[in-house]
């Protein structure tokens, strides 16, 4: 009688292609030499668990963040096989080794679950205007798509243009060429998705959200901003939590936010003041980052300003655009975007602080289906027809911090902490108590607006 060791390797591997995720390949590995055989002779048995896994519209853009993390494959090779070869570039996955496969999944997976609670919050949000509607969401695939794959565009944008205080431009030659494939559209999925990353690391001080919080993202939130807020180190290096719009010119969420996902992951675990203080403190690097945000920003001005969007054909508008990037062709997204847009030209929402409520329920992920079923127009309209405010009754995207109340308070702080460091001191500040601040000697200098008490040093 035959027994399993006697089947070919070749037959093995077919059968292993068909598991549904990696993690169930590993185990089966474990059980018996033969399997392990088989997949290491044939590296295709990875490469297709994976692709059972990961989406494959998705595919080419984990393969194009593995590579740019790697710094070595120049980014002009990665970007060109993304627009012009993708079925090339994903078929890389089949000369990636073990650890790398592993870390491309699992980032995969932090996407995956980042992309999902910016659908579920955008739905929750969005679906109050329009009763009665399903108590839960439930993604279509080609949404969960948008979502994922906007989310790794955030990922490559940080990868490619990596750190530079040199040359932190807002714009360059190169960046023109990374956003000269996306549409309107597509760069109103960047600037939502790089908007959430940065609301998740100070939510729990907005006093308009916070209610919404989880009590882990809450804890996360706090702690993030009572670092910037208290920790001695972090006014020495001029670190603020008050950042205001991500459009603005404060770097502290750039830099973080450029550190890519896995980084971002990291933080938001990162519940305790001393973690997260430690996460902050060692990986800030002085100078300026360049800016998704303004990034995408300058891009919308690439198109043609001069004609209202209401008053173009179909032809006409796809006529003006660059040739799709991806094989999208839903027209939700689009659908949505026209919309919002009738009365204004390309690139008004960069300028126009009133389509930020339109961010909040992340306009341009829905299929199309799901726009004119629940009459998204009636929502997205809004923008056009009323002209709404800045605020609206769903609240405010950008942080509201209520420590400080005004940016003079801010710069004292800063002031303050920056002249205890000076003086050997670290450790947690309080306006009016340094109870808590550590000194490299048991006799500090005397510093200026502090006086030395009964009960030690106060302001």
């Amino acid at each position: 009688m035959a027994v399993f060791t006697d089947l070919p390797l070749e037959v093995v591997a077919e059968v292993l292609k068909n598991l549904d995720s990696l993690e169930s390949l590993s185990q089966i590995v474990l059980t018996c030499r033969h399997i392990y055989s088989a997949v290491k002779e044939i590296p295709a048995v990875v490469a297709a668990t994976i692709r059972n896994e990961i989406p494959h519209a998705l595919l080419p853009y984990a393969v194009a963040v593995q590579q740019a993390q790697d710094l070595v494959i120049p980014r002009e090779y990665i970007l060109h096989n993304l627009y012009e070869r993708p079925a090339f570039l994903a078929a890389h996955l089949t000369r990636q080794p073990m650890s790398k496969v592993r870390m491309l999944l699992q980032t995969y997976k932090i996407i995956q679950k980042r992309a999902t609670e910016l659908a579920t919050i955008s739905w929750a949000r969005v679906s109050r205007f329009l009763p009665p509607h399903p108590p839960a969401l439930f993604l279509s695939p080609t949404e969960n798509v948008r979502f994922c794959r906007a989310f790794y565009r955030v990922e490559l944008w940080h990868a490619v243009f990596d750190y530079d205080p040199q040359a932190a431009n807002y714009w360059a030659e190169d960046n023109e060429w990374y956003f000269s494939r996306f549409r309107p559209w597509e760069l109103e999925q960047f600037r939502i998705v790089y908007r959430f990353l940065g609301q998740r690391l100070t939510e729990g001080w907005n006093r308009r959200t916070y209610k919404a919080c989880t009590p882990v993202n809450l804890l996360t939130s706090i702690a993030s901003c009572e670092v910037l807020t208290h920790d001695v180190e972090c006014g020495y290096k001029g670190i603020s939590c008050d950042d205001g719009d991500l459009l603005e010119k404060y770097q502290w969420k750039h830099q973080y936010l450029s550190k890519g996902i896995m980084f971002h992951d990291r933080m938001m675990k990162a519940i305790s003041y001393d973690a997260r203080r430690d996460l902050i403190s060692s990986t800030w690097r002085d100078g300026s980052c360049v800016s998704l945000a303004q990034a995408a920003h300058w891009a919308a001005y690439n198109f043609p300003q001069r004609h209202l969007i209401h008053s173009m054909s179909e032809e006409e508008l796809l006529s003006l655009l660059p040739r799709s990037l991806d094989d999208d062709t839903d027209g939700g997204s689009k659908l949505a975007w026209r919309l919002a847009m009738r009365y204004f030209s390309f690139g008004s929402q960069s300028r126009l602080g009133l389509f930020e409520w339109l961010w909040m329920v992340a306009y341009v992920f829905w299929d199309r289906d799901r726009v004119e079923r629940h009459d998204y127009s009636a929502v997205f309209g809004l923008i056009s027809e009323r002209g709404l405010e800045r605020e609206t009754d769903i609240g405010h995207w950008s942080t509201d911090i209520g420590h400080w109340s005004t940016w003079r308070e801010v710069q004292e702080s800063m002031r303050e902490r920056r002249e205890i460091w000076e003086e050997g001191g670290s450790g947690y500040w309080s306006k009016g108590d340094l109870s808590r601040i550590d000194w490299l000697t048991n006799d500090p200098a005397e510093l200026p607006g502090l006086e030395i008490g009964p009960s030690g040093l106060g302001l």
